[in-house]
């Protein structure tokens, strides 16, 4: 394999020792990036979040050091030679600058503490370290001429995801506001890093100004001014000090003006924008700003979204999920359905001797649980076949500002062992076909493993429409029969599978499975089954699912003696 030596003449490739340890170094020997396609996000899978925080940023830097260094010493020789003599003093700034950060990193790898924290999946701490990861890195990786065209190369050493951005840190900044109005979270919580008793990093004033600048783009504008209130809440107004400030005073006062402007309120408006030009009188910008609405002229309104207008029903899914995290709550409900639970072993479809341990929740609709569904073994074989082939997705929603995405890809019967294994189980237990003849005849969904990332959810959605099939999981065979999901992870906080108007909610347990029919045995639809995933809180949850078609099956479904007759009374 070549040698890419373009950064040195001819005339160093001799022999000795220190020129043949940088032809070693700068070889492709150390091991190319991993392929990532565009448009993947580092935030939007747990998997990927474990993944990081097994990077070895310390080690990383700290070849990078060795490679400069070994350029350095080579270089020096040829300091009269003008390509060289610029070069010198760039090298010996970025390794003055590299040692300091190579210092911190040593000491965070080994904060136990953060890092338990981070591969539980705790929001915060994920922001944390992005938020670290973005304000070390973003403009040196972008100042090649000064920190070297190799940088990225050498922090991506052995990295199978992508380096964090701006844009990952926007997102989780989207996703912390999600499950705050979700779970009705304090600020006050948030701030120290508390997410419901699981402590995480704590935010900075700065992130609160990172925060509510992203949601406020949304046009989230309550949010944003709480964000944005809680960012300046500890400046005094009359006394600032310029030099110590971590974020955009000047933007922020701007900002809540404009909100406070929105809200008719013009007298507030003109005293932030007021400030706002006291602490910055050389902004041209602002104190346009202010002229413009000291005098209500040329103001361009802000927009906002109001999302209860767009989906009337967030606020009980969200009320739902609140409790859905509270075990007297819980206990509640499991109290109020117990004299409807019904515990059975359910017949296997295929071998009358085998049997399935099922609780039904709900006759009509039927909902029932599927208890050690799968095995351990089997469900990690499955993360280790299909996690890293995962594709960004966007979840189903009519609101385009908080939309949320995941990770997740269907997988054919053929793609391995266990899949088809896992295929057919779902089969038997569900009484259902699920016969993959070729790709254009199936008559069940491949299987689809889905890995939430912060915040993740799926809103309430009915599965017997055929729109909602093309349009958000690209199937074009009609509407679901039945859908079995299984969970490959035991969620820390949130994250439960719920149907609000059955008042049934399935936490989160490895293992096990949660089935229901969609159709009733005379082939009307249910009219009120509805679906959903509250947002995951902290932890994972990775979730298989397995769809069953009406096309193809609905003629050979068993009928009840009755029009009104349950899938329970037909099912054994």
């Amino acid at each position: 394999m070549a040698l890419k030596l373009s950064y040195l003449p001819a005339c160093v490739l001799r022999t000795t020792v220190t020129c043949f340890i940088l032809a070693l170094a700068l070889t492709s020997s150390w091991g190319a990036p991993h392929q990532l396609r565009p448009g993947q996000f580092l935030v939007t899978s747990s998997h990927w979040i474990d993944l990081w925080s097994k990077v070895d940023l310390a080690g990383n830097l700290q070849r990078f050091i060795d490679h400069e260094e070994i350029r350095l010493r080579v270089i020096r020789k040829f300091e009269n030679n003008s390509k060289y003599e610029k070069e010198i003093p760039l090298v010996e700034k970025r390794l003055t600058e590299f040692q300091i950060i190579h210092q911190d990193l040593v000491k965070n790898a080994s904060d136990t503490a953060f890092i338990a924290s981070l591969r539980n999946y705790h929001p915060i701490t994920i922001f944390a370290s992005v938020r670290n990861f973005v304000a070390t890195w973003e403009n040196r990786l972008k100042n090649q001429t000064t920190y070297g065209r190799r940088l990225k190369e050498f922090l991506q050493y052995k990295v199978k995801v992508p380096l964090p951005t701006r844009l990952d840190l926007d997102k989780i900044g989207t996703a912390i506001t999600v499950i705050q109005a979700a779970y009705n979270l304090s600020m006050n919580d948030l701030l120290l890093g508390k997410v419901l008793g699981q402590q995480g990093e704590q935010l900075t004033r700065a992130d609160c100004y990172d925060i509510g600048k992203t949601v406020m783009k949304a046009g989230l504008l309550d949010t944003a001014t709480e964000w944005l209130e809680t960012a300046i809440n500890l400046i005094d107004l009359n006394n600032v000090n310029t030099s110590s400030l971590t974020f955009d005073l000047g933007y922020t006062l701007s900002s809540l003006a404009k909100i406070a402007f929105k809200r008719n309120d013009p007298e507030k408006s003109v005293r932030l924008l007021e400030k706002a030009v006291d602490i910055e009188p050389d902004n041209r910008e602002l104190y346009s700003e202010y002229m413009s609405y000291r005098f209500a002229r040329n103001v361009k309104p802000i927009p906002e979204l109001n999302r209860d207008k767009v989906e009337p029903w967030r606020k009980t899914f969200f009320d739902t999920c609140q409790n859905t995290v509270n075990a007297t709550w819980l206990e509640e409900q499991r109290k109020t359905l117990k004299s409807n639970v019904r515990c059975r072993l359910k017949q296997s479809a295929s071998a009358p001797i085998l049997f399935y341990k099922e609780e039904i929740m709900s006759t009509v609709p039927y909902i029932s649980v599927i208890h050690d569904f799968l095995s351990d073994d089997e469900i990690k074989l499955l993360k280790n076949k299909t996690l890293d082939q995962l594709e960004e997705k966007l979840l189903p929603g009519e609101d385009p500002n908080t939309l949320w995405q995941y990770k997740g890809s269907y997988f054919r019967d053929d793609y391995s062992e266990v899949i088809e294994r896992v295929s057919k189980r779902a089969a038997d237990v569900s009484h259902m076909d699920a016969l993959q003849r070729s790709t254009s005849y199936s008559l069940g969904e491949p299987l689809q493993i889905v890995d939430f990332g912060i915040s993740g959810l799926a809103l309430p959605h009915a599965e017997t429409r055929r729109q909602y099939e093309v349009k958000y999981m690209g199937i074009l065979y009609g509407a679901r029969v039945a859908t079995l999901q299984a969970f490959l992870s035991d969620t820390i906080l949130g994250g439960a599978t719920m149907f609000v108007q059955q008042n049934v909610t399935i936490v989160p347990r490895k293992g096990t499975a949660v089935l229901w029919y969609n159709f009733q045995p005379n082939g009307d639809s249910e009219p009120n089954l509805q679906p959903s995933i509250c947002p995951l809180l902290v932890g994972d949850n990775i979730v298989l699912k397995k769809g069953f078609w009406r096309l193809g099956l609905d003629s050979r479904s068993r009928c009840g003696r009755k029009k009104n007759s349950s899938n329970l009374s037909i099912l054994p």
